[in-house]
């Protein structure tokens, strides 16, 4: 059975499923916010297809920082 994850945007509320675009805001790879595909700004979006083409996402280590590394 799959696990739905539901998602709460951070700026307005908004709950959804793990489906669309939604953005993940990470600070010292640590998730500090979730944006819902309506709040986000361009610059934002941006930033995570760019992050999205460049990085191999592993998980998150026993801290809860989010691992990756670089796509070569």
């Amino acid at each position: 059975m799959k696990k739905v994850v539901r998602l709460t945007c951070s700026r307005c509320g908004r709950t959804g499923r793990d489906r669309g675009n939604w953005n993940v805001d990470v600070r010292q790879g640590v998730p500090v916010a979730i944006i819902c595909p309506a709040c986000q700004t361009a610059e934002e979006n941006a930033e995570a297809e760019i992050n999205l083409a460049t990085t191999d996402y592993l998980g998150a280590d026993a801290f809860g920082r989010i691992l990756g590394r670089i796509k070569v």
